[in-house]
């Protein structure tokens, strides 16, 4: 099983960059979890703001980092 890390920070603190950058050197894919909740949730993080609020979309994050950090490779 390849390496998990989380990268845990401040909107726009750059942990995407990060991420992408250490993924490479590892040779590792890397998940971008926002765009991994936009993609199940079908809508942005601005509407899931908007319609459902905070709370919602947090809830959003640990089901979906939680579920990122369980998978197995190529599945």
């Amino acid at each position: 099983m390849s390496p998990r890390i989380a990268l845990v920070g401040q909107m726009a603190a750059g942990k995407s960059s990060v991420g992408r950058a250490l993924a490479e050197r590892l040779g590792v894919a890397f998940v971008d979890l926002d765009e991994a909740i936009v993609a199940r949730a079908g809508r942005s993080i601005e509407a899931i703001f908007a319609l459902d609020g905070e709370a919602a979309f947090r809830a959003l994050e640990r089901e979906e980092l939680t579920r990122q950090l369980g998978a197995r490779p190529g599945g």
